[in-house]
Protein backbone atom coordinates (compact mmCIF):
# COMPACT_ATOMS: atom_id res chain seq x y z
CA UNK A 1 0.00 0.00 0.00
CA UNK A 2 3.01 2.49 0.68
CA UNK A 3 4.25 1.71 -2.74
CA UNK A 4 0.57 2.23 -4.41
CA UNK A 5 0.61 5.64 -2.62
CA UNK A 6 4.25 6.73 -4.07
CA UNK A 7 3.12 5.45 -7.73
CA UNK A 8 -0.20 7.45 -7.45
CA UNK A 9 1.59 11.01 -6.12
CA UNK A 10 4.12 10.41 -8.90
CA UNK A 11 0.89 10.21 -11.69
CA UNK A 12 -0.78 12.54 -9.67
CA UNK A 13 1.86 15.30 -10.55
CA UNK A 14 1.88 14.80 -14.40
CA UNK A 15 0.66 17.76 -16.37
CA UNK A 16 -0.94 15.61 -19.04
CA UNK A 17 -4.48 14.60 -18.04
CA UNK A 18 -4.50 11.23 -19.10
CA UNK A 19 -1.32 10.28 -17.67
CA UNK A 20 -3.01 11.77 -13.76
CA UNK A 21 -6.23 9.27 -14.62
CA UNK A 22 -3.96 6.32 -14.56
CA UNK A 23 -3.46 6.63 -10.67
CA UNK A 24 -6.97 5.17 -10.39
CA UNK A 25 -5.56 2.15 -12.02
CA UNK A 26 -3.02 1.91 -9.97
CA UNK A 27 -5.71 1.84 -7.28
CA UNK A 28 -7.76 -0.49 -8.98
CA UNK A 29 -4.65 -3.53 -9.05
CA UNK A 30 -3.69 -2.90 -5.59
CA UNK A 31 -7.08 -3.38 -4.08
CA UNK A 32 -7.72 -6.34 -6.21
CA UNK A 33 -4.64 -7.68 -4.80
CA UNK A 34 -5.48 -6.63 -1.52
CA UNK A 35 -8.88 -8.62 -2.11
CA UNK A 36 -7.23 -11.75 -3.38
CA UNK A 37 -4.54 -11.73 -0.61
CA UNK A 38 -7.52 -11.63 2.11
CA UNK A 39 -9.87 -14.31 0.28
CA UNK A 40 -12.49 -11.66 -0.85
CA UNK A 41 -12.01 -11.73 -4.55
CA UNK A 42 -14.75 -10.55 -7.25
CA UNK A 43 -16.94 -8.20 -8.45
CA UNK A 44 -18.95 -5.54 -6.64
CA UNK A 45 -21.77 -6.77 -5.08
CA UNK A 46 -24.94 -5.68 -6.17
CA UNK A 47 -28.05 -5.09 -3.24
CA UNK A 48 -31.38 -4.86 -5.30
CA UNK A 49 -34.43 -4.44 -3.45
CA UNK A 50 -37.61 -6.57 -3.93
CA UNK A 51 -39.76 -5.09 -6.40
CA UNK A 52 -37.40 -2.89 -8.18
CA UNK A 53 -36.58 -3.45 -11.97
CA UNK A 54 -32.83 -3.21 -13.13
CA UNK A 55 -33.47 -0.59 -15.84
CA UNK A 56 -34.54 1.60 -12.79
CA UNK A 57 -31.17 1.10 -10.90
CA UNK A 58 -28.28 3.46 -10.85
CA UNK A 59 -24.73 2.27 -9.61
CA UNK A 60 -23.03 3.88 -6.97
CA UNK A 61 -19.68 2.89 -5.92
CA UNK A 62 -15.81 3.68 -4.98
CA UNK A 63 -14.75 2.54 -8.18
CA UNK A 64 -15.46 0.03 -11.11
CA UNK A 65 -13.07 -1.63 -13.15
CA UNK A 66 -13.66 -2.27 -16.54
CA UNK A 67 -14.23 -6.42 -16.15
CA UNK A 68 -16.73 -5.11 -13.43
CA UNK A 69 -18.64 -2.84 -16.34
CA UNK A 70 -18.24 -5.96 -18.29
CA UNK A 71 -19.64 -8.75 -15.80
CA UNK A 72 -22.39 -6.96 -15.54
CA UNK A 73 -23.51 -5.97 -19.03
CA UNK A 74 -26.02 -8.43 -18.90
CA UNK A 75 -27.85 -6.43 -16.41
CA UNK A 76 -30.17 -3.41 -17.62
CA UNK A 77 -28.77 -0.77 -14.39
CA UNK A 78 -29.42 3.02 -16.16
CA UNK A 79 -26.50 4.16 -15.32
CA UNK A 80 -22.92 4.38 -13.09
CA UNK A 81 -21.58 6.87 -10.23
CA UNK A 82 -17.95 6.30 -8.98
CA UNK A 83 -15.90 8.59 -6.13
CA UNK A 84 -12.82 8.13 -8.68
CA UNK A 85 -11.73 7.85 -12.07
CA UNK A 86 -12.40 9.87 -15.32
CA UNK A 87 -13.16 11.04 -18.39
CA UNK A 88 -9.88 9.40 -20.06
CA UNK A 89 -10.21 5.99 -17.90
CA UNK A 90 -11.07 2.77 -19.55
CA UNK A 91 -13.87 2.23 -17.53
CA UNK A 92 -15.62 5.48 -18.92
CA UNK A 93 -14.45 4.39 -22.29
CA UNK A 94 -15.80 1.06 -21.81
CA UNK A 95 -19.46 2.67 -20.81
CA UNK A 96 -19.42 4.77 -23.42
CA UNK A 97 -18.91 2.08 -25.92
CA UNK A 98 -21.99 0.22 -24.03
CA UNK A 99 -24.04 3.07 -23.76
CA UNK A 100 -24.26 3.32 -19.97
CA UNK A 101 -24.28 7.07 -19.19
CA UNK A 102 -21.51 7.44 -16.36
CA UNK A 103 -20.08 10.53 -13.96
CA UNK A 104 -16.82 9.56 -12.47
CA UNK A 105 -14.83 10.92 -10.14
CA UNK A 106 -16.77 12.42 -8.06
CA UNK A 107 -14.62 11.64 -4.95
CA UNK A 108 -17.48 11.64 -2.29
CA UNK A 109 -20.58 10.27 -3.93
CA UNK A 110 -20.87 6.95 -1.71
CA UNK A 111 -20.77 8.90 1.73
CA UNK A 112 -23.35 11.27 0.03
CA UNK A 113 -25.96 9.85 -1.71
CA UNK A 114 -28.81 7.52 0.03
CA UNK A 115 -30.74 4.36 -0.98
CA UNK A 116 -33.64 5.52 -2.99
CA UNK A 117 -32.58 8.87 -3.64
CA UNK A 118 -33.79 10.32 -7.30
CA UNK A 119 -31.17 10.97 -9.34
CA UNK A 120 -29.93 11.99 -12.87
CA UNK A 121 -26.96 10.72 -14.61
CA UNK A 122 -25.78 13.40 -17.79
CA UNK A 123 -22.87 11.74 -19.02
CA UNK A 124 -22.31 14.24 -21.60
CA UNK A 125 -22.08 16.67 -19.63
CA UNK A 126 -20.61 15.07 -16.72
CA UNK A 127 -23.21 15.99 -14.01
CA UNK A 128 -25.11 14.44 -11.21
CA UNK A 129 -28.22 15.89 -9.97
CA UNK A 130 -29.35 14.46 -6.34
CA UNK A 131 -33.02 14.97 -5.66
CA UNK A 132 -33.65 17.18 -8.92
CA UNK A 133 -36.91 19.19 -8.47
CA UNK A 134 -39.56 18.81 -10.92
CA UNK A 135 -38.47 21.50 -13.30
CA UNK A 136 -34.83 19.87 -13.79
CA UNK A 137 -36.57 16.58 -13.83
CA UNK A 138 -39.20 18.01 -16.99
CA UNK A 139 -36.06 19.54 -18.49
CA UNK A 140 -34.06 16.24 -18.72
CA UNK A 141 -36.97 13.57 -19.82
CA UNK A 142 -37.30 16.13 -22.80
CA UNK A 143 -33.36 16.17 -23.12
CA UNK A 144 -33.79 12.25 -23.29
CA UNK A 145 -36.48 12.38 -25.69
CA UNK A 146 -34.64 14.22 -27.85
CA UNK A 147 -31.60 12.37 -27.75
CA UNK A 148 -33.39 9.46 -28.90
CA UNK A 149 -35.32 11.15 -31.84
CA UNK A 150 -31.96 11.95 -32.87
CA UNK A 151 -30.89 8.45 -32.47
CA UNK A 152 -33.99 7.29 -34.55
CA UNK A 153 -33.38 9.54 -37.25
CA UNK A 154 -29.78 8.22 -37.41
CA UNK A 155 -30.55 4.69 -37.43
CA UNK A 156 -32.96 5.74 -40.69
CA UNK A 157 -29.64 6.49 -42.41
CA UNK A 158 -27.72 3.13 -41.45
CA UNK A 159 -28.09 1.58 -45.12
CA UNK A 160 -27.66 5.07 -46.72
CA UNK A 161 -24.04 5.08 -48.74
CA UNK A 162 -21.56 7.32 -46.51
CA UNK A 163 -19.17 9.39 -49.47
CA UNK A 164 -17.18 12.98 -49.57
CA UNK A 165 -18.41 15.41 -51.91
CA UNK A 166 -15.20 14.65 -54.27
CA UNK A 167 -16.32 10.92 -54.59
CA UNK A 168 -14.17 9.24 -52.02
CA UNK A 169 -16.78 6.20 -50.01
CA UNK A 170 -16.20 6.03 -46.27
CA UNK A 171 -16.53 2.90 -44.48
CA UNK A 172 -18.24 2.70 -40.84
CA UNK A 173 -16.49 0.03 -38.50
CA UNK A 174 -17.28 -0.60 -35.05
CA UNK A 175 -15.60 -1.25 -31.85
CA UNK A 176 -16.95 -4.19 -30.02
CA UNK A 177 -15.94 -5.52 -26.71
CA UNK A 178 -17.53 -9.23 -26.84
CA UNK A 179 -18.33 -11.52 -29.36
CA UNK A 180 -21.94 -10.96 -28.51
CA UNK A 181 -21.37 -7.12 -29.40
CA UNK A 182 -21.91 -8.42 -33.74
CA UNK A 183 -25.40 -8.24 -33.64
CA UNK A 184 -25.40 -4.08 -32.25
CA UNK A 185 -22.59 -3.44 -34.35
CA UNK A 186 -24.85 -4.70 -37.77
CA UNK A 187 -28.14 -2.87 -36.18
CA UNK A 188 -26.26 0.31 -36.20
CA UNK A 189 -25.16 -0.50 -39.57
CA UNK A 190 -21.41 -1.41 -39.64
CA UNK A 191 -19.53 -2.34 -42.35
CA UNK A 192 -16.87 -4.31 -40.43
CA UNK A 193 -15.45 -4.41 -37.32
CA UNK A 194 -12.70 -2.38 -36.87
CA UNK A 195 -11.41 -2.98 -33.47
CA UNK A 196 -12.04 -6.17 -31.86
CA UNK A 197 -10.87 -5.83 -27.84
CA UNK A 198 -9.90 -9.35 -27.12
CA UNK A 199 -8.70 -8.94 -23.09
CA UNK A 200 -12.33 -10.01 -21.50
CA UNK A 201 -10.80 -13.69 -22.57
CA UNK A 202 -8.98 -13.20 -19.34
CA UNK A 203 -11.77 -11.92 -17.07
CA UNK A 204 -12.20 -14.02 -13.88
CA UNK A 205 -9.93 -16.52 -14.54
CA UNK A 206 -6.18 -17.34 -13.10
CA UNK A 207 -4.99 -19.10 -16.39
CA UNK A 208 -4.54 -18.54 -20.24
CA UNK A 209 -7.21 -19.05 -22.21
CA UNK A 210 -6.25 -21.69 -24.87
CA UNK A 211 -5.86 -21.92 -28.36
CA UNK A 212 -9.43 -23.70 -29.43
CA UNK A 213 -11.19 -20.45 -26.42
CA UNK A 214 -10.10 -18.08 -28.12
CA UNK A 215 -10.63 -19.48 -31.72
CA UNK A 216 -14.46 -19.85 -30.73
CA UNK A 217 -14.54 -16.33 -30.19
CA UNK A 218 -13.12 -14.93 -33.31
CA UNK A 219 -14.49 -17.34 -35.41
CA UNK A 220 -17.94 -16.25 -33.43
CA UNK A 221 -17.20 -12.81 -34.56
CA UNK A 222 -15.83 -13.34 -38.06
CA UNK A 223 -19.08 -15.68 -38.83
CA UNK A 224 -21.17 -12.95 -37.72
CA UNK A 225 -19.83 -10.62 -39.57
CA UNK A 226 -20.61 -12.64 -42.82
CA UNK A 227 -17.84 -11.50 -44.80
CA UNK A 228 -17.26 -8.19 -43.62
CA UNK A 229 -14.06 -7.01 -42.57
CA UNK A 230 -12.92 -7.96 -39.31
CA UNK A 231 -9.74 -6.50 -37.84
CA UNK A 232 -8.35 -7.94 -34.14
CA UNK A 233 -6.12 -6.29 -31.79
CA UNK A 234 -3.98 -8.55 -29.71
CA UNK A 235 -3.97 -8.76 -26.03
CA UNK A 236 -3.36 -5.43 -24.26
CA UNK A 237 -3.12 -6.85 -21.30
CA UNK A 238 -1.74 -4.63 -18.03
CA UNK A 239 -2.00 -3.93 -14.73
CA UNK A 240 -5.02 -1.38 -15.55
CA UNK A 241 -7.30 -3.85 -17.54
CA UNK A 242 -7.59 -5.27 -13.71
CA UNK A 243 -7.34 -8.89 -15.68
CA UNK A 244 -4.90 -11.45 -15.03
CA UNK A 245 -1.46 -11.15 -16.45
CA UNK A 246 0.49 -11.92 -13.37
CA UNK A 247 -1.00 -15.62 -14.39
CA UNK A 248 1.28 -15.41 -17.51
CA UNK A 249 4.48 -13.65 -16.29
CA UNK A 250 4.70 -14.98 -13.11
CA UNK A 251 6.79 -12.73 -11.02
CA UNK A 252 8.32 -10.74 -13.37
CA UNK A 253 6.00 -7.38 -13.62
CA UNK A 254 7.16 -4.25 -13.58
CA UNK A 255 6.17 -0.98 -11.35
CA UNK A 256 4.53 1.15 -13.98
CA UNK A 257 1.75 0.37 -14.81
CA UNK A 258 0.71 2.76 -17.54
CA UNK A 259 3.95 1.92 -20.15
CA UNK A 260 6.04 -0.96 -18.48
CA UNK A 261 5.18 -3.97 -19.53
CA UNK A 262 2.02 -4.45 -20.95
CA UNK A 263 0.36 -4.92 -24.51
CA UNK A 264 2.86 -5.80 -27.55
CA UNK A 265 5.87 -5.81 -25.08
CA UNK A 266 4.43 -8.22 -22.48
CA UNK A 267 3.05 -10.55 -25.84
CA UNK A 268 6.67 -10.54 -27.10
CA UNK A 269 8.25 -11.43 -23.39
CA UNK A 270 5.62 -13.88 -23.35
CA UNK A 271 6.20 -16.14 -26.66
CA UNK A 272 2.96 -18.82 -25.53
CA UNK A 273 0.89 -15.96 -25.12
CA UNK A 274 1.12 -14.11 -28.34
CA UNK A 275 1.76 -17.76 -30.84
CA UNK A 276 -1.41 -18.96 -28.32
CA UNK A 277 -2.86 -15.93 -29.66
CA UNK A 278 -1.93 -16.11 -33.29
CA UNK A 279 -2.96 -19.38 -33.66
CA UNK A 280 -6.40 -18.95 -33.06
CA UNK A 281 -6.47 -15.87 -34.78
CA UNK A 282 -4.82 -17.61 -38.16
CA UNK A 283 -7.42 -20.20 -37.84
CA UNK A 284 -10.39 -18.00 -37.55
CA UNK A 285 -9.41 -16.03 -40.58
CA UNK A 286 -9.88 -19.04 -42.57
CA UNK A 287 -13.56 -18.36 -42.49
CA UNK A 288 -13.22 -14.82 -43.40
CA UNK A 289 -11.70 -11.62 -43.91
CA UNK A 290 -9.61 -10.74 -40.98
CA UNK A 291 -6.55 -8.34 -39.80
CA UNK A 292 -4.58 -8.46 -36.82
CA UNK A 293 -4.32 -4.87 -35.12
CA UNK A 294 -0.87 -4.90 -32.54
CA UNK A 295 -1.49 -2.05 -29.21
CA UNK A 296 1.07 -0.25 -27.74
CA UNK A 297 3.61 -0.51 -30.25
CA UNK A 298 6.90 1.53 -30.20
CA UNK A 299 9.46 0.84 -32.80
CA UNK A 300 9.44 -0.72 -36.49
CA UNK A 301 11.85 -3.69 -34.94
CA UNK A 302 8.55 -4.60 -32.86
CA UNK A 303 6.37 -5.23 -35.62
CA UNK A 304 9.25 -6.78 -37.86
CA UNK A 305 9.23 -9.70 -34.50
CA UNK A 306 5.52 -10.20 -34.61
CA UNK A 307 5.44 -10.56 -38.21
CA UNK A 308 8.01 -13.78 -37.82
CA UNK A 309 5.98 -14.97 -34.91
CA UNK A 310 3.25 -14.86 -37.47
CA UNK A 311 4.84 -16.50 -40.12
CA UNK A 312 6.52 -19.31 -37.51
CA UNK A 313 2.75 -19.90 -36.14
CA UNK A 314 1.46 -20.63 -39.87
CA UNK A 315 3.86 -22.95 -40.93
CA UNK A 316 3.33 -24.77 -37.85
CA UNK A 317 -0.42 -24.40 -38.21
CA UNK A 318 0.09 -25.89 -41.50
CA UNK A 319 1.98 -29.04 -40.37
CA UNK A 320 -0.91 -29.77 -38.55
CA UNK A 321 -3.05 -29.80 -41.25
CA UNK A 322 -5.44 -27.13 -40.11
CA UNK A 323 -7.75 -24.86 -42.01
CA UNK A 324 -5.87 -21.69 -42.74
CA UNK A 325 -6.21 -18.70 -45.09
CA UNK A 326 -4.20 -18.59 -48.49
CA UNK A 327 -2.15 -15.66 -47.40
CA UNK A 328 -0.93 -13.89 -43.61
CA UNK A 329 -3.64 -11.73 -42.76
CA UNK A 330 -2.88 -7.80 -42.81
CA UNK A 331 -0.75 -6.67 -39.76
CA UNK A 332 -1.83 -3.27 -38.44
CA UNK A 333 -0.49 -1.09 -35.08
CA UNK A 334 -1.93 1.69 -32.92
CA UNK A 335 -0.10 4.60 -32.77
CA UNK A 336 -0.41 5.31 -29.19
CA UNK A 337 3.11 5.63 -27.67
CA UNK A 338 4.96 8.72 -27.97
CA UNK A 339 7.91 7.24 -30.06
CA UNK A 340 6.03 5.88 -32.50
CA UNK A 341 4.47 9.09 -33.86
Amino acid sequence: VQQMEVLVGQFESFDDQYLRERSYDVRQVVERVIKELVGQPGRTAMRIGKGVKEEDLIVVAHDLSPADVISYKDHRFAAFVTDVGGSTSHTAILARSLRIPAVLGLHNARQLIRDKEVLIVDGTRGVLIVNPDPRVLDEYRLRKSQIELERSKLKRLKTAKSSTLDGVDIALHANIELPGDVANALDGGAEGIGLFRTEFLFLDRGDMPTEDEQFEAYRTVVKGMAGRPVTIRTFDLGYDKDLHPEKVVGDRLQSNPALGLRAIRLSLREPQLLETQLAAILRAAALGPLRVLLPMISAPAEMVEVRRTLQRVYRRLKRRKVALPETLPPLGCMIEVPGAA
